[in-house]
C-alpha cells in the first residue's frame, strides 16, 4: 500500500499537480506588482533564475527598474541580465539607470547592459558613458563590459559566455 501511495505522489508531481503556480514565470511576473517591496524583489530575483525562459517578463522587469525601492531595481537589473539578449528592449531603461545616485545600481546597470546589449549598437555608447562615472568601480566594470562587447563583435555574438565553463575558451 505504501509503494502505491509513493507511486501516486510521484505521478502527481511529475504531471504538475501540487506545483505552486506563484513561482512560475507568469506568477512571478504578477508578483512584481505586489504592494510589498520584499515580494517584488523576490519576484525579480526568482525570474532571473529562469534565464531566457523569463522573456515574457521583460516588460514588467523593465518597469521594475523604476520601482521606488532600490532593492527591487537592483534585482530587476540582474534578472534582465540573466535573461540576456532576449531582454534587449530594456536597454534604454538600463542606460537611464546609469544616472542613479546609488553606485550599486549603476554597477548593476553596467553588468546588465553588457549582458542584454551584446549586439545592440546603443550598448557601447552607454558603457563609454559609464567609463566617465565618478566611482572607480563603475569605471572599471564599464571597461570590462566594453571588452566583452568587443570580444563578441570580434568572435561573434554566439561566443560562449565566461560563465559557461564547459564551452568557454581563453581569448587571445
Amino acid at each position: 500500500m505504501k509503494s502505491v501511495l509513493v507511486g501516486l505522489t510521484l505521478l502527481l508531481l511529475m504531471t504538475g499537480c501540487g506545483r505552486d503556480k506563484t513561482y512560475t514565470v507568469a506568477g512571478l511576473t504578477k508578483m512584481l506588482q505586489d504592494s510589498d517591496p520584499a515580494m517584488r524583489c523576490t519576484a525579480a530575483e526568482q525570474l532571473g533564475t529562469y534565464g531566457a525562459e523569463a522573456k515574457p517578463a521583460v516588460p514588467e522587469l523593465t518597469q521594475a527598474l523604476k520601482d521606488s525601492d532600490p532593492t527591487v531595481r537592483l534585482a530587476a537589473a540582474y534578472a534582465l541580465a540573466a535573461i540576456g539578449l532576449d531582454a534587449e528592449s530594456a536597454l534604454p531603461a538600463l542606460t537611464e539607470m546609469l544616472k542613479d545616485q546609488d553606485v550599486e545600481l549603476r554597477l548593476a546597470a553596467v553588468y546588465a547592459i553588457s549582458a542584454v546589449g551584446l549586439t545592440a549598437p546603443t550598448a557601447l555608447p552607454a558603457l563609454q558613458q559609464a567609463q566617465r562615472d565618478r566611482e572607480e568601480r563603475v569605471r572599471q566594470e564599464a571597461t570590462q563590459a566594453i571588452r566583452k562587447l568587443e570580444a563578441a563583435a570580434k568572435y561573434g555574438s554566439s561566443a560562449p559566455a565566461a560563465t559557461d565553463k564547459k564551452n568557454a575558451k581563453v581569448l587571445p
